[in-house]
């Protein structure tokens, strides 16, 4: 049993009548009279509460969970008294989302359920547990209250991106996929090969009209060229100890992972075979490419349980790698960070070599707190030093993708946040322009 604030209002009025006895002797047995009537109304409250058995609870959850994204949570509290009751329902959200734990006030009729939902947002990949729910009815004089564990085990895990890649499907199958990303996406590219006719549009080139259709019709017609599908895509993640750098919101890897998820579903979409290299100081997998959303859901698996290794990534054995196993022409996707053209010049002198058998993209991860320093007006010293430093790392660093461009190594530097839109986008530009 447990006293409410009003029981302790009571028995402090109580203790001042007592006090106030030495000057007004009458007080005192108010202050009896006060403590045994608190008594009786105490008992027959805390007699009042249903038992535990009064009270069903239920959490509702799925098995698999989106790194990244709000995924619900739903309580359902069923009380099966007859009476009206008030009180408090409390979660224990496991200690790794780092929240506090979700308590909802509520007021539930007999025989009547209510739901509580709430949703968590993953920053790490991995097997977790929920245990207790916790639940405390107040008696109706509001004097007591009793506190109730509902022992709820549910296992989850954290998968990259899985709701997201929910988000895509269903796009692809309303054939709306151009909201993917910040600008939208051609649905008719560049290719070679001749897919229809059409009427001119304003936002479409002149060195598309097909004059003889346009003699013919009397109006502006341009041909349309079907985008070239079955062509090799292949992804290849550093797993390195630079992607552990934690940047806002999640870790490196963990954004990079989401990001190849995505550009996996997207490339399996546009008929394209998809496959995924990781590698540290060693390759820990290799996927070689195929078509379809069974290679999407095996890369899924496989990213789900990759880890970052406290060692300088091995980009030459990962490119060697690469020309070992991959015969046929591949968009090949380095996701990465990339420091200045001295720490990464394995990766400059590496990756440029795959050109022009293969079609290199360098992605890499701008740090945002080093930009902040660059844009901040020194106050002291100490800051000048950082400023320097700054500005200096980034002067190299543009250094590198100079030289990299300069080998025909396409390149991308973006936002941890804005990498699935940004590659994605670069993906269906190299498409549409039959880069590949």
């Amino acid at each position: 049993m447990t006293f409410t604030h009003r029981t302790f209002l009571i028995l402090l009025i109580a203790v001042a009548c007592m006090g106030l006895s030495f000057f007004w002797s009458f007080l005192l047995a108010v202050a009896f009279v006060i403590i045994l009537v608190w008594a009786i109304f105490m008992v027959i409250d805390y007699r009042l509460i249903p038992g535990k058995e009064k009270f069903e609870i239920s959490r509702e959850l799925a098995q698999k969970l989106s790194l990244g994204d709000e995924n619900e949570i739903i309580l359902s509290l069923h009380n099966k008294s007859k009476r009206y009751w008030k009180g408090f329902l409390g979660d224990d959200v496991p200690e790794f989302f780092q929240i506090r734990d979700a308590i909802f006030p509520f007021g539930i009729q007999g025989n009547e359920v209510q739901t509580f939902t709430y949703t968590i947002t993953p920053r790490e990949r991995g097997k977790y547990e929920y245990q207790t729910v916790h639940l405390r009815i107040l008696g109706i004089l509001g004097l007591v209250r009793k506190d109730y564990e509902y022992s709820l085990e549910n296992s989850f895990s954290v998968y990259p991106g899985y709701l997201k890649l929910k988000k895509y499907q269903l796009l692809a199958r309303k054939n709306q996929l151009e909201q993917v990303g910040r600008r939208s996406i051609r649905k008719y590219g560049e290719g070679r090969e001749f897919e229809s006719l059409r009427e001119y549009t304003k936002d479409d080139e002149y060195r598309k009209i097909n004059w003889k259709a346009t003699a013919r019709k009397g109006k502006p017609i341009v041909a349309q060229y079907q985008i070239e599908r079955n062509q090799n895509v292949i992804i290849v993640l550093d797993a390195g100890r630079m992607m552990r750098n934690s940047d806002g919101f999640m870790k490196r890897l963990d954004y990079a992972i989401n990001a190849t998820l995505m550009l996996s579903y997207i490339c399996a979409n546009k008929e394209d075979n998809i496959g995924l290299l990781v590698f540290g100081a060693n390759i820990q997998t290799y996927l070689p490419p195929k078509r379809g959303i069974t290679q999407v859901h095996a890369i899924s698996q496989l990213l789900h349980n990759v880890q970052y290794e406290m060692t300088e990534p091995n980009y030459s054995l990962a490119f060697q790698y690469i020309k070992k196993k991959v015969n046929k022409r591949a968009l090949i996707i380095l996701i990465t960070d990339i420091i200045d053209n001295r720490a990464s010049d394995v990766l400059i002198r590496e990756f440029t070599r795959l050109s022009p058998k293969h079609l290199p993209l360098c992605v890499t991860l701008r740090d945002k707190e080093l930009h902040k320093v660059t844009l901040e007006v020194p106050k002291t010293r100490e800051q000048a030093l950082q400023l320097g430093v700054a500005e200096q790392i980034l002067e190299q660093r543009l250094l590198a993708f100079k030289y990299l461009q300069l080998n025909n190594v396409l390149t991308l530097d973006t936002l941890p946040e804005n990498l699935t839109a940004k590659a994605i986008n670069q993906y269906l530009t190299i498409k549409a322009k039959s880069l590949l």
